[in-house]
């Protein structure tokens, strides 16, 4: 039962609603970091899932695909935490960043204990 707040890479922080708004703000971070390493997470097979592609040029192959920025690629946003999560440390394995630079801020979601 709990949601992210915020995030913090780079010493900036990022306000975010979901998970899939960290995935999302992570990523647009890297690509404007360096487009080049992320436009090659598509052919990469420790990037993608075992049944699944996280990340494709072509928007149809995906469930709930979301563009990229400028970069003509879609990664896929139907995933639960722990997916992206797992996904969010391989790309930052991938740009060389530590694991502790990364910083989430999670708010603790009551509503399923205190429905009547």
């Amino acid at each position: 039962h709990k949601k992210p707040f915020a995030f913090e890479l780079n010493k900036k922080r990022i306000e975010v609603k979901s998970w899939v708004e960290v995935l999302l703000h992570t990523c647009e971070i890297l690509v404007e970091k360096n487009s080049q390493i992320f436009s090659q997470f598509e052919h990469d097979s420790k990037m993608n899932g075992k049944k699944s592609k996280y990340f494709s040029v072509k928007r149809d192959t995906l469930r709930k695909p979301v563009k990229l920025g400028n970069l003509d690629l879609y990664i896929e946003t139907n995933m639960n935490a722990n997916s992206i999560r797992n996904l969010i440390l391989k790309m930052l394995q991938k740009y060389g960043i530590r694991s502790s630079e990364f910083i989430i801020f999670l708010r603790a979601d009551y509503t399923e204990l205190h429905k009547d």
